[in-house]
Parts: C-alpha cells; structure tokens; sequence
C-alpha cells in the first residue's frame, strides 16, 4: 500500500468472451499491474517500493431466464510486495442476479 505517495504504475488487462448458446457464455479476464513508489508525500525519496499483481478470472454465465442470472466465478490473484511476503488468493464466487422487467406507466 502506499498512502499519500506517488506510483509509477503500468497495467496490463486481457479480456475475452465466448458465447456457447443463448443462455450460456463463458468470459476470462487476465490482469497485470505493477507499480513502484516514487516519491513520498513529504517529497524525500523512499525505500524501494515495488510491487507486482497478478489475477486470472474465469466466469460462466448462465441466463436462465430473462430476469435469472447464474454466474459462477473462480479467481486467482498473486500480489507480490518486496518488503513483505508474497500473497496468493483462490476464491470462488457464485452469483444470483434477479433483473425484474421494467414496467411502464400509461394513463
């Protein structure tokens, strides 16, 4: 983390979707970022500071109906800090998505 300093960062995001039916699709997103303290606040120049992120996300969406959405998601991050150990996430989410139909008003 770096609270009131300066980064030079570069990201990098890959996104893609493939769409097996109507009601089926499947998307993948990749995503880079690494970024490196500069210059602090106070304006002196810190310690080293740099950190890399690394996240692959796949999803499968399954419209089971108009207002259904059935999306399951698994996501794997690695954030690697020099000046602490390096992190890895798994996590697995599953979504229920209700979009009711708009309804319109007439006189």
């Amino acid at each position: 983390s770096s609270d009131g300093e300066l980064l030079d960062a570069t990201r990098l995001v890959l996104q893609g979707e493939y769409k097996f039916s109507e009601t089926l699709r499947s998307t993948l997103k990749a995503e880079y970022t690494e970024s490196e303290t500069i210059v602090s606040r106070v304006g002196f120049t810190p310690d080293q500071e740099k950190e890399t992120f690394y996240r692959l996300t796949p999803k499968l969406h399954w419209n089971w109906s108009r207002a259904l959405t059935l999306t399951g998601e698994y996501q794997y991050a690695v954030d690697d800090d020099v000046n602490e150990p390096e992190a890895t996430r798994n996590a697995v989410y599953v979504t229920l998505t209700y979009r009711p139909p708009k309804r319109s008003l007439s006189r």
